[in-house]
């Protein structure tokens, strides 16, 4: 039988390998888990609710606040305010941009904004409540901050989009009402905003959500990028307003945590009590989708005025666990009564789990520091980042697509899903729940930035970290009693993060939450990615007990060049961490292309052009990988290359995380599927729900018990491993081999061994010599087949690879170069590079691919210095109408400039782009900026740049004649749809600018 992450026995294939395949088991998974989607208590309906939403007015009071400090609120609370001309709009509903017309061009370098604030206002009709009753105004959901105003009376504010809130308004209530709400939403107005938003978004001529597709985003203009996600933030009203009226007493929020072992479940209730009183807790634990027992408790207990909270125990006796294949849920249900009569109750669903890191106080088993238990049992998480795509679609009441996604998460083999970058709905959590799958939610994103206690307060987006922690407290608390729930991170991709402070908080709010600090944790933009990350050396010894380090691996998305086999690296064993992001890209189908909206629908599928495409660059050698050696010719060309060199790089990269089971504890591939037509196209499945090959191939990788191969010796060798995630070992098991010709199916190699495959580890079982009728085949399909000791199948994994990627280029980079700088015999240019005599200056020659390889593309580079300045010459003789010019430095054509003291840091960064904008960076905040000179021409000719380096602040401690220093000079051709070509003067082996160590050596005349 074979083996899956789901536990659902299989009839259809559990590995599927065609889009039909996947739909019969999804249909099958439906059919398994379609009773845990059910609740089987009655209904409760202990308070009264007035839904709000609807029609408002709204009008923009800064429609592109652009920094400094914050404006008081103007009187627009006012009940007699005269609104007639404020625009009228739907509630609930999610803006993110400004219109863009259908006829208006786009630049991408044009200002857009990225913080407002805007308000809203409706009248409605309340009768005084009866005494005794309380009535709130209660938010499901607004982006990101808001202040509340009732009749003129500020009832507070809010923020965070993820959380519900609610004001209390009994005393303020008239006959007519005006509700008046300001949002504020941005990062110059304080809102953390990342790399996600928390619904999909893109250039459109209506840029807005609301709660029907149909209605939502109209005329789109580009297709949806991680760019146009990073408008910074949504803002509006997002979910529904209701008016709750309840009794003097109700309750605030429920907590439920059920035991390790299923005896008994704890209950935290915090109440909200106009006055000090006494109530009695009535506690029912329903089975919520499932049949068996319910479990009750009653206490009476003093209840203070405010928030009071009453902490209970529930015993469960022969409770069922929450599992991933098993997801029973329990609904928690509490009463307040006073003697026989019902004041108010409330529910939350919970199930009986535990989750929790393998400590040094479990030396009793023998199992790798930092590895995860669920339900006291190990478990490796195998999952997809998801990006707001979910919640899109669910904010668009498609719940039965949302749940046919989550069901191809689970056909894919995944058993968990990371909320990228943003906070998923509760909804979205629930369901989640009921199918079983586990979750990471993360706080806050991408390079955000974190703001020391001592700097005092935040801007443009930067995060006080007492904020930071604040929020996360709130995120515990909303995740709580969600068992998918396992890891909440609070922040994505940063260096230099202390988390001490936020890791105690958090676990003072939630102590048996596991925190990630940061999803992405590095030492610095030099050496991002590396494995292992840093450490975070003022967690204390209990602390670590509760936190997992995570790094990111973006080889398949920026990895030039062929050869693959550098993206397979394994780990050593050591604590264990995770592996939060690594993906990448591929178009989607033209099938899938014909699906987009009218503004987007591609060119023929045999024009020579790129569509909906970030990273996938006509003359990119990947795409020759993709199409097994062939040059593509056309779109459907390069559709077809980008999918199978995504299949290509994701297998490797798993392969290396699979062969890391003492390192790696999960991974996440970024990203799943995408709600809109996508340009950074990493998704393993198209908005239209069509899987690309990468899924496919990953389905097969996240088999628990898994045969897996590597090539060796640029593919003269065949290593056999046997991956297994399991707690019990597979002796006495033999692996059946066979590697075929591709193109004709022609058996060149077959073979069998026995293996005995270890728990919880990757076990090597052979390495086979492959014979010249192999090693030279183009491309070959290896098939691998694990059969236990009676015989039976347990996994099968089969592959086609294309061998000229496991084979290294056939250069030498040789030794870095060596170059004098001349002295100016015409004396001092007082550092205007245009005055110097660059006829006496040494030229920088031998430039070459960044990786080695030669190029044909003519760049020169001269050096000269005054005693006072370096100057330094840079020219192409690409004509101006052929530069391509991005909306950053870093991204245009142009140059990238590193100078050091020494072969190593810290280093000094300078960028270039062809209108002349440079940027200059160091890698230590401790070296200053030197603030260098820069010129920059285009002409017919060709295009040149010129710089003026003061040299006593060059390096620490300035540079003399007789002085030796060290530097690299690069120029990076093509941008667009354009593969670029990076040039070196010191070429490093690798696509990497940020190699100290292959850094040229200058000596000052």
């Amino acid at each position: 039988m074979a083996v899956t992450h789901d536990g659902v026995a299989p009839t259809a294939d559990p590995v599927p390998a065609s889009e039909a395949a996947l739909t019969a088991r999804i249909r099958e998974l439906r059919v398994c888990f379609e009773p845990f989607l059910r609740s089987l208590p009655a209904p409760l309906e202990a308070r009264s609710r007035r839904d709000l939403s609807g029609v408002w007015r709204w009008k923009f009071e800064v429609e592109d606040f652009t920094g400094g400090p914050r404006p008081a609120a103007p009187d627009w609370h006012r009940p007699d305010l005269d609104d007639a001309d404020w625009a009228t709009t739907a509630v609930p509903e999610w803006r993110y941009d400004a219109p863009t017309p259908a006829e208006a061009k786009i630049d991408p370098r044009a200002h857009r904004p990225d913080s407002r604030i805007v308000w809203y206002r409706t009248t409605f009709a309340a009768a005084a409540p009866s005494p005794g009753r309380r009535v709130f105004v209660a938010f499901a959901g607004a982006t990101w901050e808001t202040e509340v105003w009732l009749n003129g009376v500020f009832l507070g504010r809010h923020t965070a989009y993820w959380e519900p809130f609610r004001f209390e308004v009994t005393r303020h209530l008239r006959g007519r009402n005006v509700l008046a709400v300001r949002v504020l939403a941005g990062p110059q107005l304080g809102e953390p905003v990342s790399g996600w938003t928390v619904l999909s978004c893109a250039l459109a001529e209506q840029p807005r959500h609301v709660r029907d597709a149909a209605r939502s985003i109209l005329g789109q203009r580009t297709p949806f990028a991680f760019k146009s996600s990073c408008f910074a933030t949504g803002f509006g009203i997002h979910r529904e307003v209701f008016l709750e009226t309840t009794c003097a007493v109700a309750v605030a929020a429920i907590f439920v945590r059920g035991a390790a072992g299923a005896s008994a479940a704890t209950v935290r209730v915090e109440t909200d009590a106009l006055e000090d009183g006494e109530v009695t807790l009535a506690v029912q634990i329903l089975p919520e989708n499932f049949e068996g027992r319910a479990y009750r408790t009653t206490a009476t207990r003093p209840v203070r005025h405010g928030v009071d909270s009453h902490t209970l125990s529930v015993p469960t006796p022969g409770a069922r666990r929450w599992r991933p294949a098993e997801p029973c849920l329990y609904r928690c249900r509490v009463t307040l009564l006073d003697g026989e009569r019902r004041l108010d109750a409330a529910d939350a669903l919970f199930g009986h789990r535990s989750f929790r890191l393998v400590t040094e106080r479990d030396a009793a088993r023998p199992l790798p520091t930092g590895l995860f238990l669920l339900n006291d049992e190990p478990v490796y998480l195998r999952g997809a980042a998801v990006s707001p795509a979910l919640n899109t679609l669910w904010y668009w009441c498609q719940e039965d697509r949302l749940i046919d996604v989550l069901l191809m998460v689970k056909a894919g083999q995944f058993n968990a899903v990371r909320a990228c970058e943003h906070v998923q709905f509760a909804e979205v959590r629930e369901l989640q729940d009921r199918l079983g799958i586990l979750s990471e939610q993360d706080l806050v994103g991408a390079g955000v930035g974190y703001v020391p206690p001592e700097s005092g307060g935040a801007g443009n987006g930067a995060v006080p970290l007492a904020t930071l922690g604040e929020l996360a407290v709130r995120l515990a608390r909303a995740c709580y009693n969600h068992p998918g729930v396992v890891l909440l991170t609070t922040g994505g991709i940063e260096t230099g993060f202390d988390p001490v402070d936020i890791v105690t908080a958090v676990l003072d709010a939630d102590p048996e939450r596991i925190v990630k600090p940061i999803s992405g944790n590095m030492r610095d933009w030099g050496s991002a990615y590396e494995c292992p990350p840093p450490d975070y050396p003022s967690l204390s010894r209990q602390q670590w007990d509760n936190v997992v380090n995570d790094f990111h691996c973006y080889n398949g998305w920026y990895r030039r060049g062929l050869p693959l086999s550098p993206s397979a690296t394994s780990c050593p064993p050591g604590r264990m961490l995770t592996v939060g992001e690594f993906g990448a890209e591929a178009l989607d189908g033209y099938a899938t292309m014909q699906r987009y909206p009218p503004l987007l629908q591609p060119p023929p599928a045999t024009a020579d052009r790129l569509w909906g495409h970030a990273q996938v660059k006509r003359g990119d050698p990947r795409l020759t990988i993709g199409l097994r050696g062939r040059r593509p010719h056309g779109l459907r060309d390069y559709i077809d290359a980008s999918q199978t060199y995504q299949a290509d790089a994701l297998a490797e990269q798993v392969t290396g995380f699979r062969l890391s089971p003492q390192r790696i504890a999960g991974h996440f591939v970024f990203h799943l599927i995408d709600a809109l037509p996508a340009e950074w196209q990493k998704s393993l499945v198209s908005f239209d729900g069509t899987p690309k090959r990468a899924f496919f191939a990953l389905a097969q990788l996240n088999q628990p018990v898994l045969p897996l191969f590597r090539f060796l010796d640029e593919g003269r060798r065949l290593a056999l491993w046997v991956a297994n995630d399991r707690n019990k070992g597979l002796p006495g098991c033999r692996l059946g081999w066979r590697l075929e010709a591709a193109d004709h199916g022609r058996v060149l190699l077959e073979g069998a061994v026995a293996a005995d495959v270890a728990p919880l580890d990757a076990t090597p079982i052979a390495t086979i010599d492959l014979p010249p009728a192999v090693h030279n085949t183009p491309t070959v399909t290896v098939s691998l087949v694990l059969r236990d000791a009676a015989g039976a199948a347990v996994s099968a994994y089969r592959r086609e690879v294309f061998l000229k990627a496991w084979r290294p280029p056939d250069y030498e980079i040789g030794e870095p170069p060596r170059t004098g700088v001349p002295r100016l015999a015409s004396g001092d240019a007082d550092g205007d590079p245009a005055r110097v005599d660059w006829r006496a200056a040494a030229p920088l020659a031998g430039w070459r691919q960044v990786e080695g390889p030669p190029t044909d593309r003519r760049v020169e580079a001269r050096v000269a210095h005054d005693g006072r300045y370096l100057y330094v010459k840079l020219e192409r003789d690409v004509p101006d109408d052929d530069v391509q010019c991005d909306d950053s430095v870093w991204t245009s054509e142009g140059w990238e400039v590193f100078l050091a003291a020494r072969r190593g840091k810290p280093y000094r960064q300078l960028g270039i782009d062809p209108r002349g904008a440079f940027l200059e960076v160091t890698s230590d905040p401790a070296l200053p900026l030197c603030g260098p000179a820069v010129r920059s021409e285009a002409g017919p000719d060709g295009w040149f740049v010129l710089v003026a380096f003061p040299l006593p602040t060059l390096v620490p401690g300035g540079i003399r004649p007789g002085d030796v220093f060290y530097g690299n000079f690069y120029c990076k051709t093509g941008s667009g749809d354009v593969y670029r070509e990076m040039l070196a003067w010191s070429p490093n082996g690798r696509p990497d600018f940020h190699v100290p160590e292959r850094f040229g050596e200058l000596t000052l005349e």
